[in-house]
This record gives C-alpha cells, structure tokens and sequence, in this order.
C-alpha cells in the first residue's frame, strides 16, 4: 500500500484497533487536490525517496487510469487512497494508501478500496508493494485474500515485497474481512454513486 515509514508509519493506520468516527472516501476534487497535495507531500507521508532531493510524488486525479480518493475522518483531511490502472493490463490495478490518521482506519479504507475496484472498476487482480518489515499491513492483506509474489528491491530504501489478489481469491475472503472492519460503517463515493459499507458489505445509498 506503499506507505513510507517514519513519522506517518504505516502500522499508525493499519492496526487493528476499532476507531470509532466518521469516514469518507470520495473522488479528488478541484477545491481539495492543492490541501491534499500539500498533505502528502509532508517528509513522513512521501512514498518513497530514490536519492537527496528526489522523491516519489503523489499525482492526484480522477482518470480514466488513476482514481484517488480523498479520505476524511469526521470532516478532517487525512490522507489519499488510490487505484491505479496498468499500463499494459488494463484489468490490473494498483492499490496505494498514504493516510495520517488513529488505529484501526487502514483497514477499513482497504475494503472500500477492494470492493470498488472489482465491482466497478472490473478489475481481474489488484497489487501492492510495502516494506518488508510492516507487520500490520500484511495482516490486513493478509484477511483479504493477498498473497506476496516477489521481493521489490530498492536502492537506497527498506526491503519490500509486492502483494497481489485475485479476484477469486478476493470473492472468497472480503466477506469475513469487512465483518472484522467494517464494525463502525463508512461511505464510500464515486463520480455519480454513493454506498454504505457495514459489516455485511457495502450496499448502494442515496444521494443527500
């Protein structure tokens, strides 16, 4: 999920502590992409650095090939959570979370996440990359189906390993993991949808 260790380190998201609050994912908009820019690109929020003064950006949009979502928690501006489309297979998609926020939102975020990329994005497979040695992420991929597939080497950061699922696998396993976090219920948006998620699943609601 490509999250940076340090300040904003992934098991700060990721835990599987409940936390109660209001949460929302949503397509990027004009009037939010400049705050949402300035969050990620914060020292302890940045993907990954390659050398001094060089580092992975976080490009926003709402694409045809990349579908970011602002994540809010009780109306607070906390991180991005996006989909990537494959250059080379369009039915494969890369999943990133870069999130400043309490324990337990990560996962919840992730099955928002899932969900919206094999059900309306027609996704075959979807992947990841994280540090070798972020236990509580693995934990979560671990709940919906993913399965590491190789080592990801890097020249001057931490070992990571790549993570994939399947849609299968994923049909076989997002049941009992949106049980496990989706206890406190959250929204999930699209450019014209709107749904609830809860511990049975997410079910389509009405615009406000």
């Amino acid at each position: 999920m490509n999250e940076s260790p340090g300040e904003h380190a992934p098991s700060t998201c990721a835990d599987e502590t409940s936390f109660s609050g209001h949460l929302v994912l949503r397509p990027v908009e004009a009037g939010d992409r400049e705050r949402l820019v300035g969050l990620l690109n914060q020292p302890g929020m940045r993907r990954r650095d390659f050398l001094p003064g060089v580092d992975e950006v976080h490009p926003v949009d709402w694409s045809t090939r990349r579908r970011s979502f602002s994540a809010t928690l009780d109306d607070r501006l906390i991180g991005a959570v996006e989909l990537i489309r494959d250059e080379d297979d369009p039915s494969t998609w890369e999943l990133s979370l870069a999130l400043d926020c309490p324990s337990g939102v990560g996962g919840r975020c992730v099955s928002a996440a899932l969900y919206y990329a094999f059900e309306h994005l027609a996704a075959r497979d979807v992947w990841f990359w994280v540090p070798r040695d972020t236990v509580a992420i693995k934990r979560i991929a671990a709940r919906f189906g993913f399965t590491r597939s190789h080592g990801l080497a890097h020249p001057i950061g931490p070992a990571a390993d790549v993570y994939e699922v399947t849609r299968g696998r994923w049909t076989d396993h997002h049941h009992e993991a949106e049980a496990h976090y989706l206890v406190e219920p959250m929204e999930l948006r699209g450019a014209r949808e709107r749904w609830r998620g809860v511990a049975s699943g997410f079910q389509a609601a009405s615009r406000a």
